[in-house]
């Protein structure tokens, strides 16, 4: 499973069809499910095909020719974001619905 619970994210997916998003760099690639919520109670959102984009982000520069469709407002931000939500390295990946 692939958790989309940054509104801003998961609303950019469901309009769009595909969505920019920074994980743990432990992310296994390939066909997934994407749900919002817990791992005890969640929402299918669909199924998605998650490719890796960039390894070992360090710096928001990094992140600026995609920043227009993570769903979020500045690279900034969804560096900060992923920051805060886990302390390892992080890549970027690149989910799309089919």
């Amino acid at each position: 499973m692939m958790f989309f619970n940054v509104e801003a994210v998961r609303e950019f997916l469901l309009k769009n069809g595909y969505v920019y998003t920074i994980r743990r760099n432990n992310r296994r690639v390939g066909k997934d499910i994407a749900v919002y919520g817990s791992y005890s109670k969640n929402t299918k959102m669909g199924n998605v095909d998650i490719k890796l984009v960039l390894e070992n982000l360090t710096s928001a520069e990094q992140l600026k020719p995609y920043i227009n469709e993570s769903g979020l407002e500045n690279a900034e931000d969804l560096l900060k974001l992923a920051q805060k939500m886990s302390d390892e390295k992080l890549n970027l990946y690149y989910a799309n619905s089919f």
